[in-house]
């Protein structure tokens, strides 16, 4: 028995159009309450009838199974979260879902399993009935070689690896860095060669004549 709420949401005036369907916190016990219609029943539109449907939730709706469940070979994303579901799942390959690669089954019965290797079964198993799949329950099938990953990724922030670029760049940073010492050397040698000269005369210079004698153009007075 489906609710007039839920019947309002599945009337649509072409259903082919139809891509994203969401069916959240409605009551459907059965998936075969809304994929298929009895003959002469035109209440709403079954799902089976929705043919290019890419997203379907059917997030806590009181769902027990999954039989009968709609050929849909466009969907790409199924939320069945927070239902009732202990298994069943065989009837997810039976509905030909050739395109489906996100399915959610979180908060289910089929979750409710104590032991880690019995988990690791269930979620094996969902793959070897759907090889299509690659996220289930928020997560790849291959989650132990995306750690791997990375823990290469920090390896390599710890020991980059050294481009071209930044050899140029390194390499421009250096010369700019000598070229500067150089020009501090050279600004600092007048500085001492008249620290010498005054200490030499034991007495201040004017600064015309300091840089006179160390150009080598100063004359002396009185000669």
């Amino acid at each position: 028995m489906v609710d007039l709420a839920l019947q309002k949401k599945l009337r649509f005036e072409d259903p082919t159009k139809v891509e994203e369907l969401f069916l959240d916190n409605h009551k459907i016990s059965k998936i075969s309450d809304i994929s298929h219609l009895p003959p002469g029943q035109t209440d709403f539109t079954p799902l089976s009838e929705v043919k290019n449907l890419v997203s379907l939730s059917l997030c806590n709706v009181n769902l027990h199974k999954l039989e009968n469940f709609p050929i849909l070979p466009k969907l790409k994303k199924l939320s069945l979260g927070d239902n009732k579901i202990a298994g069943g799942l065989e009837a997810l390959t039976m509905a030909k879902l050739e395109s489906l690669n996100h399915l959610d089954l979180s908060n289910n019965k089929i979750n409710d399993i104590k032991e880690l290797e019995a988990l690791q079964g269930y979620r094996d198993e969902i793959f070897k009935i759907l090889p299509q799949l690659y996220s289930l329950d928020g997560q790849d099938r291959d989650s132990e070689e995306e750690s791997n990953d990375e823990q290469t990724k920090s390896n390599k922030s710890k020991n980059p690896q050294i481009s071209a670029e930044t050899i140029d760049s390194n390499e421009e940073q250096a010369s700019e860095s000598d070229e500067v010492e150089e020009l501090e050397v050279t600004d600092s040698e007048p500085s001492n060669e008249k620290a010498s000269l005054d200490k030499g005369k034991g007495v201040a210079l004017p600064q015309e004549i300091k840089s006179g004698l160390i150009n080598g153009t100063g004359t002396s007075r009185g000669r």
